[in-house]
């Protein structure tokens, strides 16, 4: 089995990018100290990620990104095994990179997924059609903004989002797109930078946002997720002291409140 690509689905649309994302807001004793950038555009992300493409999968084992998944995974499957007992389920892995969330996901189970991966950076979707298709798993691999995805609603059982949300002018709208497309029941997975002392080299390099446990989990519930739960894959790790993970759910839709009956009168012969 190989991975396929498709790079019909062009990023059409262009998101303004003169927000600022904050990358250092600190108190120190009685200072605060803030440092905030121009966001990236889509643009800016692209080239960065077509330049970077070719070493990222060592880069990233380094950091110890790619057991970090494994751990996060692992934390899923613990929490939710009916993920174990679906026969296919459609997995959707949003900045899919070089396919490393998903070779973890795919790891663990003996039947493979649906899969589908999407990404801004044309250069990463061969990185992770090589990947995939070199461990045996078939997916579908769009160009695309995660901000506009080319999907329909409830569409996804499954959603992998890794080291994403953090790097967008606009984190909510992506928000509202990775809901849209999430069936009611399914999950989300979560990760990104974390906000520590640590991060801040990654955070002036790449000019992106941290979020602490709390930040991260308050900006999923607000999205409308529920059941929001921090997964904390091998403590004390290079990955739990860079990255924050978290897994939440979909609610299924409430349903109207039943009409009073109204009250029945006989009447005898």
């Amino acid at each position: 089995m190989v991975a396929t690509i498709n790079k019909r689905n062009d990023i059409s649309v262009q998101h303004a990018h003169d927000s600022l994302v904050p990358i250092v807001d600190q108190w120190v004793g009685s200072w605060k100290i803030s440092l905030e950038s121009r966001a990236p555009s889509v643009q800016d992300l692209k080239r960065s990620y077509d330049d970077k493409a070719d070493g990222w999968s060592k880069a990233i084992r380094r950091l110890g990104t790619v057991e970090g998944y494994r751990g996060v995974v692992a934390a899923l499957n613990d929490r939710h095994p009916e993920l174990s007992l679906s026969t296919r389920p459609k997995v959707l892995d949003c900045g899919v990179g070089d396919g490393a969330f998903s070779s973890a996901f795919c790891a663990h189970r003996d039947t493979p997924p649906q899969l589908t991966g999407i990404d801004i950076s044309p250069q990463m979707l061969d990185a992770a059609g090589r990947h995939l298709g070199a461990r045996g798993v078939s997916a579908d691999l769009r160009l695309g903004d995660v901000r506009d995805l080319p999907f329909g609603d409830n569409e996804f059982d499954l959603i992998l989002c890794g080291h994403v949300l953090e790097h967008l002018p606009s984190p909510e709208r992506a928000l509202r797109e990775l809901y849209r497309v999430l069936k009611p029941g399914g999950h989300l997975v979560l990760v990104a930078t974390k906000r520590s002392m640590w991060t801040v080299p990654i955070r002036l390099r790449w000019r992106v946002r941290a979020y602490s446990a709390t930040s991260l989990r308050q900006t999923l519930r607000h999205a409308g997720l529920i059941n929001v739960r921090i997964a904390h894959p091998t403590e004390g790790s290079r990955f739990a002291a860079l990255s924050v993970a978290c897994l939440a759910t979909k609610p299924f839709p409430r349903l109207p409140a039943p009409k009073p009956l109204r009250a029945l009168t006989f009447h005898g012969a």
